[in-house]
């Protein structure tokens, strides 16, 4: 890289918690992210989040209520098999936010996962316009 290039990705890695290079998920970075946010990129990145280990990871993710994790083990499960992400919602506008839930995580997963889920996005748009 030049010498700006890598200026560039160390003030921006330092200012806003992203790794360009291996677009890393760090706290700075996921503050504020909503558990569907956070199940779906776990979905995504094939780490399954289990009632055991649900309480850690909310935890992890500024989560502290008693009931955060198995609330997160649930919104896993909600997303976890790709039929249920690209599927119909039934309606128009539930179809609507299962995009725009995917489309806010998609900087968030390392390039290698980003097919798959611009791949559904296209999927549901296909279902907004032959169905509704």
């Amino acid at each position: 890289f030049s010498r700006f290039t890598k200026k560039l990705i160390y003030v921006f890695k330092n200012d806003n918690g992203i790794n360009l290079l291996e677009k890393e998920i760090t706290s700075s970075r996921t503050k504020g992210l909503k558990m569907s946010q956070i199940a779906l990129i776990h979905s995504y990145k094939e780490v399954s989040i289990t009632r055991d280990n649900g309480d850690k990871i909310s935890y992890s993710f500024g989560f502290t209520s008693k009931n955060s994790g198995e609330k997160l083990y649930q919104q896993f499960n909600k997303y976890c098999r790709a039929i249920d992400r690209k599927g119909d919602e039934g309606t128009k506008k539930k179809n609507e936010n299962k995009i725009v839930l995917i489309e806010s995580i998609i900087d968030l997963l390392p390039n290698n996962k980003q097919e798959k889920a611009n791949d559904e996005i296209k999927i549901l748009k296909n279902i907004l316009e032959s169905q509704y």
